[in-house]
This record gives structure tokens, C-alpha cells and sequence, in this order.
């Protein structure tokens, strides 16, 4: 019986955890990325370095928090790369090598 309860309950969590909009396929994704974080990857492609505050202002314009989406880019460059598309705090500095291999 607790079994059953148990498989119900993270078989709602999952259905849950599903966000219907990143399920959707965007034609422009980069590196496997959903559309949200394609928009943010083509907004740091605009330059090579970025203040942390400029950067915080975009992601949050995307509802993004900005260490979490450098993750998820940092994560897709070292599937494509090997290596991490961005490095440093602030200011944070973009890999040209790599961010060339991501886009398409």
C-alpha cells in the first residue's frame, strides 16, 4: 500500500515538474537548449565580456537567476566542447572559441 502512495506522489511531482512551454521545440535552439535559455545565450553573444550587474538585469528580463542559467550554458558547452563557455564572477568573460562551436 505505502508503495502505491509512493508511486502516485512522484508520479504527480513529474507530471508537475513539466513545464508545457519547455517542452516545446523552438527551431532557433542552440546546444540542445530550451527557448529561454537560446534567447540568453544570444543575448551574451553580443560581446565578450559582461558586468555581473548587466548580466543579472538580462537574465532577470528572461525570469532567469543568472548563476543557474550560466549553468545550464556552461553545461551545454561542456556537452558540445568540453569545455565552459563562461569564466569569472565579475566581470564574466565568454569563451569566443567555444561560444563559435555553439552557434549555429
Amino acid at each position: 500500500m505505502l508503495t502505491k502512495i509512493i508511486d502516485e506522489e512522484e508520479e504527480s511531482l513529474s507530471i508537475d515538474a513539466v513545464d508545457p512551454q519547455d517542452s516545446q521545440e523552438d527551431d532557433g535552439a542552440i546546444a540542445g537548449l530550451d527557448a529561454t535559455h537560446t534567447k540568453f545565450l544570444k543575448i551574451l553573444a553580443q560581446q565578450y565580456t559582461w558586468g555581473r550587474d548587466a548580466l543579472e538585469s538580462k537574465a532577470s528580463e528572461l525570469n532567469l537567476m543568472l548563476d543557474g542559467a550560466l549553468e545550464v550554458l556552461n553545461d551545454a558547452a561542456f556537452d558540445s566542447c568540453e569545455e565552459p563557455l563562461t569564466d569569472g564572477d565579475d566581470p564574466i568573460e565568454l569563451d569566443a572559441d567555444v561560444l563559435e562551436q555553439l552557434e549555429p
